[in-house]
């Protein structure tokens, strides 16, 4: 089963779907429907998508202006390759920083794969 990458047949009864549920920060999920990217935002509009937590597991929900029935909806996460930790010399390693690095290239190499 896919980690990085959600593909749904929309509902438009249905707003909520579920998104992947390991990334390093929520700027690193994005959503399409129908191939054109939707806005993530803070607050839901009527053209944005959230993510919310819902009964311990993340939701992308959408926007009511967005039209979702029969359409491709992808929600996937998208890991930066640039580093997001740099370890100088005679700094102090962190465990959080350990496991950032680790997983930034965990999430690399599974979105590489599941592309």
């Amino acid at each position: 089963m896919a980690d990085s990458i959600k593909t749904y047949t929309g509902v438009e009864a249905t707003r909520s779907y579920l998104a992947p549920q390991n990334y390093l920060d929520t700027s690193h999920i994005i959503a399409t429907v129908d191939a054109v990217e939707i806005t993530q935002s803070d607050e839901l509009t009527d053209t944005t998508f959230v993510l919310e937590d819902q009964s311990g597991s993340i939701y992308a929900t959408f926007g009511a202006s967005i039209t979702l029935n029969s359409l491709d909806i992808v929600i996937k996460r998208v890991t930066p390759e640039a580093a997001l930790v740099v370890f100088d010399n005679g700094s102090t390693i962190q465990a959080r920083d350990l496991n950032t690095a680790f997983n930034q290239a965990t999430y690399i190499a599974v979105e590489a794969k599941e592309q």
